[in-house]
């Protein structure tokens, strides 16, 4: 009894925070006449989401540095357009969260709500990749999104190459154009962390999640080779173990993850935005891929050129380049800049333009 009675106490709390931060995001719409609106924004632990959300962030700042940019979180978009909907104007440039939820791995149906709310607006959805499940509820997915998509004012921006297939063979038919490849988001992202490697150090960034693909002997194995080269081996993730809803705290939880990659004489992941991450502090990584491919996309788009991100088609292939790396006395690093890929972000940039001058 008293174990239900504390359920219920904490459902109650939780129900006046989302509304308390529902009621926020309002007081800046009234606050602000020129702002950006991002909807579905993460406060979960994922890592990964948070770089997204503030490289979406920075990025817009970029476009237009006297808009507002007002995030409304993933958990409060229903709140939200029950409430206040009626706060955001025909001439607002709706933004979608970008990350790998389209599809039907992940259970996320509050853009289609958003989308359909406001089809009157520009709504622009942040880089996507786009995976459907040959099961009875991917099939059901993809016949329910196929009547969402394809609207002439929805640009719908992808960050691999099987993704626009997908959607131009799928979902885009009528208006192919308004499906545009660019890079992952996190890529447009500039920080000053750069790799500062511990000798004889290794860190291995794991799935553990509907998408992993590695077999549970994985690690062993990659323990068994630091152990045979005198190297010391770090297991982490890309998650935290708490929500993160404060922005300085995303901020900060990203920059430490950054740090913590930059330790590393290389890293090897199943992880997209660990990738990424190596990517832009310049750490040598190894990536594989998971069940929705998206690390093998974004790294045969965007990163196969840099000659410190290597791509393993297999566990074997993973285990045999960690070896060689251990045997290495450097490994060799020409380093990424965002300015490498600016002009591939330009799509975007017109797109958002465009629409200001539009108002």
């Amino acid at each position: 009894m008293m174990e239900k009675s504390i359920r219920v106490i904490k459902g109650k709390v939780k129900k006046c925070v989302f509304d308390l931060i529902t009621l926020m995001c309002a007081i800046q719409l009234i606050s602000f006449r020129k702002r950006f609106i991002i909807f579905d924004t993460p406060s979960h632990e994922n890592i990964g989401d948070q770089a997204i959300l503030i490289a979406e962030i920075e990025y817009l700042k970029k476009i237009s540095p006297e808009h507002k940019v007002i995030t409304i979180p993933a958990e409060c978009v229903e709140r939200f357009l029950k409430t206040y909907s009626n706060l955001i104007k025909n001439e607002d440039i709706i933004l979608i969260h970008g990350g790998g939820f389209l599809g039907s791995i992940w259970k996320d149906e509050m853009y289609a709500e958003v989308i359909q709310r406001y089809l009157s607006n520009m709504v622009v959805i942040f880089p996507q990749t786009i995976f459907y499940e040959n099961t009875h509820y991917g099939n059901h997915r993809l016949k329910v999104e196929k009547d969402i998509f394809d609207k002439e004012n929805l640009m719908l921006f992808v960050r691999d190459q099987r993704s626009q297939i997908f959607a131009e063979e799928n979902l885009y038919q009528i208006n192919p154009q308004n499906c545009v490849l660019i890079p992952d988001i996190v890529l447009s992202y500039h920080t000053e962390i750069s790799n500062q490697s511990v000798e004889n150090y290794m860190i291995a960034c794991l799935r553990n999640d509907k998408e992993k693909v590695s077999t549970d002997n994985f690690y062993a194995k990659l323990e068994e080779v630091a152990k045979k080269e005198c190297y010391k081996l770090e297991l982490t993730d890309m998650c935290t173990d708490h929500s993160i809803r404060r922005k300085c705290e995303k901020y900060r939880i990203v920059e430490c993850k950054l740090k913590q990659f930059a330790k590393a004489k290389f890293v090897v992941t199943d992880r997209l935005h660990c990738m990424v991450f190596c990517a832009l502090v310049g750490t040598p990584c190894i990536a594989m891929d998971n069940s929705s491919k998206k690390v093998k996309g974004v790294y045969e788009k965007w990163l196969k050129d840099l000659d410190y991100i290597v791509f393993c088609e297999n566990e074997n292939d993973a285990l045999s380049k960690a070896k060689e790396w251990t045997k290495t006395d450097s490994i060799k690093v020409t380093r990424y800049s965002p300015k490498d890929l600016e002009n591939a972000f330009e799509p975007l940039a017109k797109v958002l333009k465009v629409s200001l001058m539009n108002r």
